[in-house]
């Protein structure tokens, strides 16, 4: 998701993978360090054993001249940190975002919504025309190659492995 929301590539990682529950057959916890592409570095922390914390798939990126901030439990929305200290909420629908494409703020959307759209672009696809929002075969590779990369570097305590694919 860090690479498709930035547009930059996980070149490298290092990650400490645990199983904390004994009784879990597969890990359960990873707390990994990203190299992206551009020297651009962050984090990812994923965890089933997080007691009280939801869902929670959090998303920031911060760059130099500001910072933004969404939250799965709060979709509706963003959060804009500036460098010069302010911080703006823009919230779906509302004048900030300048779309008439989204919905109006208060009426629902998410699930169900995600699926119509994969079926959309699906149908798009099939008919050839682009649909560049949809995963294709080298995505989910790619998914594949990270968490080897990760199981690899939580085997290695935590080497850095790069990112193949």
């Amino acid at each position: 998701m860090a690479e498709f929301v930035s547009g930059l590539r996980c070149e490298v990682l290092s990650a400490r993978v645990s199983r904390l529950v004994p009784r879990h057959a597969v890990p359960d916890d990873a707390q990994i360090q990203l190299r992206f592409s551009d020297n651009a570095v962050g984090s990812l922390w994923v965890s089933q054993v997080a007691t009280g914390c939801g869902n929670a798939l959090r998303l920031r990126l911060f760059g130099e001249k500001a910072g933004l901030e969404w939250n799965q439990e709060q979709p509706d929305t963003l959060i804009v940190s500036t460098a010069d200290g302010r911080t703006i909420h823009v919230a779906r629908g509302g004048s900030a975002v300048g779309t008439a494409a989204l919905l109006p703020r208060g009426h629902p959307e998410g699930y169900l919504e995600a699926f119509a759209r994969l079926y959309a672009d699906t149908a798009c696809l099939l008919d050839g025309h682009d649909a560049p929002l949809l995963p294709r075969l080298a995505d989910g590779v790619r998914g594949q190659e990270f968490i080897e990369a990760a199981l690899t570097s939580g085997a290695q305590y935590g080497a850095w492995i790069s990112v193949r694919a």
